[in-house]
């Protein structure tokens, strides 16, 4: 298992933990804009997945709960975790306890799991549905362009908009409640 940075000029913002019988996969939402926050995406993913590895011996939801609390309380005195672009992941996680496989699917991570030549797919892709004219304006400039820059900029204004309500997608920040919402 391995992850690496979208670019090399950045840290890498997603982490892949194996832990007893738990698999966690956190891809952090890259910050193109203020955070409210000192700390990076960066910091934001190795912590949760860090935490839901602890918590990893209660089923998946209940893991991510406790640990999306968990890193909001270490941070909470010294950022504003109610800024729009707090620092935020999908996250993915597979459980195996007691010869049953438990999954969670949070934000645009997809979990493939092929047991005895029968595969199940799990994926979000509620957040492909948001920001689309900005993606699609974005898409078609040269990278790393000062055009393609702005543009990903307002993609990235337009996502946070829809991050975390009805009409848009679900995704681990500093709010627990969007658990409800994981597949």
């Amino acid at each position: 298992m391995a992850t690496s940075p979208g670019s090399q000029n950045a840290p890498c913002e997603d982490r892949a933990i194996v832990g007893p019988s738990l698999l966690v996969v956190v891809d952090g939402a890259t910050a193109r804009t203020d955070t409210g926050c000192i700390h990076g995406v960066e910091w934001y993913a190795d912590s949760l997945a860090r935490s839901i590895v602890k918590h990893g011996s209660a089923d998946p939801a209940k893991s991510l709960v406790a640990a999306i609390n968990q890193v909001a309380a270490l941070h909470s005195d010294t950022c504003d975790l109610n800024h729009p672009a707090t620092p935020s992941a999908a996250v993915g996680i597979v459980q195996i306890s007691n010869n049953q496989l438990r999954s969670l699917v949070l934000g645009d991570v997809t979990i493939v799991v092929d047991v005895n030549g029968t595969v199940t797919v799990i994926t979000d892709n509620r957040v492909d549905g948001t920001a689309r004219a900005e993606r699609d304006e974005a898409d078609l400039l040269p990278a790393n362009s000062t055009e393609k820059v702005a543009a990903l900029l307002r993609m990235k204004k337009a996502e946070l908009a829809a991050r975390n309500t009805p009409e848009g997608y679900w995704i681990a920040a500093s709010d627990p409640a969007a658990v409800d919402h994981a597949l």
